[in-house]
């Protein structure tokens, strides 16, 4: 191209020939009448154009719509981020809630280098990463647990792992199989360092807490009477005495009574008369069960015979000991006076039976063992406790 057809080229385009009807003019001979003619129609609309061009209308996207010279979003609650409509309105932390992040919607929390922690995740600032919902989300300056997060009470927080993968709120990392609280406890059971134990306290009346049941405990109703079967009630714990004379010996259980082994219960004794059958001195009422066995009878002693009691004698006594400790003494219907005759002691009524066979009573200053036996006075004791005394008037 020679330097003068460059420069009608430029020349055409400064006037605003289009670039096309200036390469058809560039073409050849043949194409000089076209570029010629294209150059003046141009020149012609350029004519009619006004000077100052007509804008064209605002396109927004998305969700937006065109309000003056700005786009806003089409839903008033939602707010514009870069050709998007985000949900800030509502609670952060929601599956709704998005913020902008980077002219785009982050449908979680917005964090670091305009990163998105998208929802379930959480995001954790003091390790400025992001909670996946596998973590036990967000756990202090730990950052994010791949255990159980426990909030001390201090305002700290602690990972739980290893020996004490559980928390208890507020308080510590303990054993998997630990307790928090006397709830996660079965039946009686409390929790006491994390541990679930036995306690009784939480059982009523006299039951007992047992391997985590209220159980009855009988010993827990002892009345301290032998005679008495103590039982724990499983219904409302309380206690049950029921009296057993066959417990232990009757004479303890039943004084002055007889025990009916059928029944366990104390009965009047019902005595047989002189005479009637017996079996044992029981039935005679303290009288002498003679024979005993199916051919026993009833008797009295007669004065003079060996006895143990004064009911065994037909007189009704005295049993008449020489000594007192002695177990038999002889029965005596009349106690013989002073210097009248006697035998053994116990005829002379607690004076002495001298070795001449006669009643005597002790002169002062005698040995003696009761007062009854001194002629006068007293029988004087230094020792309350001593067998034997002197006779002082």
């Amino acid at each position: 191209m020679d330097d003068r057809r460059f420069d009608s080229l430029a020349k055409s385009l400064a006037q605003g020939a289009s670039r096309r009807t200036v390469l058809k003019g560039l073409l050849g001979l043949s194409g000089v009448a076209a570029a010629s003619g294209g150059l003046l129609t141009g020149q012609a609309r350029a004519a009619r154009r006004p000077n100052t061009p007509t804008p064209a209308p605002i396109r927004c996207p998305g969700g937006q719509r065109a309000s003056g010279n700005s786009c806003v979003c089409v839903d008033s609650n939602l707010s514009t981020c870069g050709p998007a409509c985000c949900n800030d309105h509502v609670a952060s932390g929601t599956q709704a809630y998005s913020e902008c992040c980077d002219n785009a919607c982050c449908h979680g929390q917005c964090y670091g280098e305009e990163l998105c922690c998208a929802w379930p995740n959480l995001f954790c600032e003091a390790q400025n990463e992001c909670c996946t919902p596998d973590k036990h989300q967000c756990c202090g300056s730990e950052g994010c647990c791949d255990t159980e997060c426990c909030p001390a009470a201090n305002g700290a927080a602690l990972c739980c792992e290893g020996e004490t993968p559980r928390c208890c709120a507020g308080d510590t990392c303990i054993p998997a199989d630990g307790c928090c609280s006397d709830a996660e406890c079965g039946g009686c059971q409390s929790c006491q360092n994390h541990v679930c134990v036995d306690n009784s306290d939480n059982c009523v009346g006299c039951l007992d807490c047992q391997q985590g049941s209220c159980t009855v405990d009988d010993a827990n109703c002892d009345d301290g009477d032998p005679c008495t079967i103590d039982t724990c009630n499983a219904a409302d714990g309380s206690c049950a005495h029921t009296f057993d004379c066959t417990l232990i010996d009757d004479d303890f259980c039943c004084p002055g009574e007889t025990c009916n082994i059928t029944t366990g219960s104390c009965e009047p004794i019902v005595c047989a008369h002189i005479g009637e059958a017996c079996t044992d001195p029981d039935d005679c009422c303290s009288k002498v069960c003679m024979g005993g066995g199916s051919g026993g009878r009833c008797i009295c002693l007669p004065d003079g015979s060996l006895c143990e009691s004064d009911a065994q004698c037909c007189e009704g006594g005295p049993c008449v000991r020489s000594d007192p400790t002695a177990q038999f003494g002889n029965c005596a219907s009349v106690c013989n006076p002073v210097n009248a005759a006697c035998a053994i002691n116990g005829e002379c009524c607690s004076t002495i039976c001298s070795g001449a066979g006669a009643c005597i009573c002790l002169p002062d200053q005698s040995l003696c063992s009761s007062d009854a036996s001194c002629c006068s006075g007293t029988c004087h004791r230094l020792d309350a406790n001593d067998e034997f005394g002197q006779c002082i008037p």
